[in-house]
């Protein structure tokens, strides 16, 4: 029992390792379960005892209590039963000892590298958003839930009721177009591959399409703080080696088609806010996409990770 609530409160302590931790989780309870049936076929049994009533001004009537018996050593049955029960013990706790160290050792890991939280914006964000995925799953490992990318709006300085911005100006709503914002696609990155995907996103920026022209296709990075953020300098490193030139974002921009630079803003001023379902892992006609990459829309869906944004074209 100790080894197994010190396994608890170590695994309970290591918010960031999930795999880990399921497996420690896994292991305890193995090793518990094997302990627990080897005393029910020797004659150990617990026993509990609950109140006749709930007197709530006296503590002492919630209790309920417990009584464990377990088979005496040297008692009938196989000769060695106190050895084999002390031994059962001990594998079952080193088990879960074992756990929770794999767990410490991977959640340092984890935590020594942190996670960034940023925004792009270069053309058509169903286009943007496929090459995204695709990287993700490429260099991330990363699969459906593990899935970040995702479709917004933002840099514009104007929202609708409800803080919505929405793909047009159906039934009255808030067309983002009108409101000044991109269309961009929200991740979460290691710090580590940060560079690497800005470097794709300046790819998208080279290749937009003359027929993406407009202030909602323009060149933007949405990030923490902006041009102050102690990331910026690993993103101005790639974009100058690309020959792009960083402004500083205060919003409602024309479009930079052509002009090599690329807006930077601080998400706090100026917050991603999501697109409607219809618009995330969609196919950019005449880009047709495969199926597994539709299919993340009703994945993430019932996984809860897509909401609707509430606006009218989204059915």
């Amino acid at each position: 029992g100790v080894w197994l609530s010190l396994a608890a409160e170590m695994a309970g302590r290591l918010q960031h390792a999930r795999l880990p931790l399921l497996l420690c989780a896994a292991v305890a309870v193995l090793a518990a379960r094997s302990t627990s049936s080897w005393l029910a076929q020797h004659g150990a049994f617990c026993s509990w005892t609950f109140p006749a009533r709930i007197d709530r001004g006296d503590p002492s009537r919630r209790q309920v209590t417990r009584r464990c018996s377990l088979p005496a050593l040297g008692s009938e049955g196989p000769a060695n039963t106190g050895g084999v029960l002390r031994r059962r013990l001990a594998a079952g706790a080193g088990a879960a000892l074992l756990g929770a160290l794999a767990v410490l050792a991977s959640s340092s890991a984890a935590r020594a590298e942190s996670e960034v939280d940023i925004y792009f914006g270069a053309g058509n964000f169903w286009h943007l958003q496929h090459e995204m995925v695709v990287k993700e799953a490429l260099e991330l490992g990363r699969r459906e839930g593990d899935i970040s990318a995702t479709n917004g709006y933002a840099g514009g300085k104007r929202v609708g009721e409800l803080d919505r911005v929405c793909f047009n100006g159906f039934a009255f709503a808030p067309d983002h177009v009108a409101l000044g914002h991109a269309q961009v696609t929200r991740l979460a990155l290691p710090e580590s591959s940060l560079a690497s995907f800005v470097g794709t996103f300046l790819d998208e920026a080279s290749k937009r399409k003359q027929s993406e022209q407009g202030s909602q296709y323009r060149a933007v990075i949405g990030i923490r703080r902006g041009m102050q953020s102690k990331y910026f300098p690993a993103i101005q490193e790639v974009c100058e080696s690309r020959g792009f030139s960083l402004v500083k974002g205060t919003g409602d921009e024309k479009d930079n088609y052509g002009k090599n630079t690329v807006y930077v803003y601080d998400d706090k001023a100026f917050p991603w806010r999501p697109a409607e379902l219809n618009n995330q892992f969609r196919d950019n006609p005449p880009e047709i996409f495969d199926s597994d990459y539709r299919g993340l829309n009703d994945k993430q869906k019932r996984m809860g990770i897509l909401l609707r944004n509430g606006c009218p074209s989204e059915g």
